[in-house]
């Protein structure tokens, strides 16, 4: 929890910051494929709904590799539901990009990597080294993974990185 000392510091975890500081700092939340299709498939608003659950500013990120396996589940399945669903999350993402609410982050996949093994390595560098991407995000307070893949949310709690998830298909949550 943070308590303010003044109107130019903060306290938070016994420490005290400057306020420019704290106010800098960002959580980034890194969105999986698999959870753009959550406004389509359980109408809910993750562009508005993550910010409002994670406390202090926030950044949604998409790894390039991500709308690349995006735009491949389109093209792959033309005449499906999944494949039409994919064009349209990912026509919302680039809307929600336009206006400045997603960021796409160009990191490379490696050749051979699998996107779920991708994601994690994105989570893992910002923590590490948060300096690697301060041209696209602000300082990096905190890194969070909205998923739904089991596998993900398997990794990311074996190398301590916070999940946002759907519950009851209804609402976001931490777990």
């Amino acid at each position: 929890m943070e308590k303010k000392v003044s109107s130019s510091a903060i306290i938070r975890d016994g420490f005290i910051y400057p306020r420019a500081w704290y106010t800098a700092m960002v959580t980034v939340v890194i969105l999986d494929s698999n959870f753009l299709f959550v406004p389509l498939q359980f109408k809910i608003d993750i562009f508005h709904e993550i910010p409002r659950l994670v406390e202090g500013s926030t950044r949604l990120v998409i790894p390039r590799g991500v709308i690349d396996e995006m735009n491949r589940i389109a093209s792959g399945n033309r005449g499906y539901q999944r494949g039409r669903d994919a064009r349209t999350a990912l026509l919302l993402a680039e809307g929600k990009q336009e206006h400045g609410g997603v960021i796409v982050l160009d990191v490379p996949l490696d050749e051979g990597e699998p996107v779920d093994d991708y994601v994690i390595r994105i989570a893992l560098e910002m923590l590490q080294d948060p300096e690697k991407f301060q041209k696209e995000v602000q300082p990096v307070e905190a890194v969070v993974i909205a998923t739904n893949d089991k596998e993900v949310k398997e990794k990311a709690i074996e190398n301590v990185i916070r999940i946002i998830e759907l519950r009851g298909k209804t609402q976001l949550a931490f777990r």
